[in-house]
């Protein structure tokens, strides 16, 4: 059943990656690229790389292909 999202039932950050784990659970191997990293404001490529964290932990078939200028490397590096 699709559950259309309307402002009382947006979904949260926690609850789409939750869904994302679960989708590619069945899986052998999936590849997800992140084009221009640099490009996000630090806050917000803080907050993505987090979230790559957790899903990569809780998706060990998930395999993150990032790219960027080279000054953030040491930052993708954490």
């Amino acid at each position: 059943m699709i559950v259309p999202i309307t402002s009382r039932h947006a979904l949260q950050l926690s609850d789409m990656l939750e869904l994302l784990v679960k989708t590619v659970s069945a899986i052998e191997r999936v590849y997800i690229c992140f084009d221009a990293m640099d490009e996000l404001l630090p806050e917000n490529r803080s907050e993505l790389l987090r979230s790559l964290r957790q899903i990569i932990r809780d998706a060990p078939n998930i395999r993150l292909f990032l790219t960027g200028r080279p000054y953030i490397r040491g930052e993708l590096n954490k």
